[in-house]
């Protein structure tokens, strides 16, 4: 419950909801998400040394900047990559109304059955 509570529990800060991910699409993007954690973690503690070692105001801005612009890519890339893995396996109607603008009830009906059956996301 602590950790729950002060941000080290399941889906704290910002964690994303994985309902419907299957374990090993799970284990992916914990993966993924690890490795630009450590990364971050570095480039944050390179830029903190590299700040304290610069007399210039400019320069520690400079700093500054950059490493929040790589931080801001990474949490981009993170979403990306949680999307990609999120819609591997959705079945969109508007996707499927495109491809088969003439689809009677009958065949949208058994589209959407075979997609529940093969466990796919039904979105719109």
């Amino acid at each position: 419950m602590y950790r729950a509570i002060y941000g080290n529990g399941a889906n704290a800060n910002g964690g994303r909801n994985m309902d419907g991910f299957t374990a090993d699409e799970a284990r992916e993007f914990k993966a993924y998400e690890e490795t630009l954690k450590g990364q971050g973690g570095l480039r944050e503690r390179l830029a903190v040394a590299n700040i304290n070692n610069e007399l210039n105001p400019d320069k520690r801005q400079e700093i500054t900047k950059e490493t929040m612009d790589a931080s801001n890519k990474d949490e981009k890339s993170l979403n990306d990559k949680y999307n990609e893995i999120f819609n591997r396996r959705a079945w969109s109607m508007s996707a499927f109304m495109k491809a088969n603008p003439n689809a009677t009830a009958t065949q949208i009906a058994a589209a959407r059955h075979q997609a529940q059956a093969n466990h796919m996301r039904i979105v719109q």
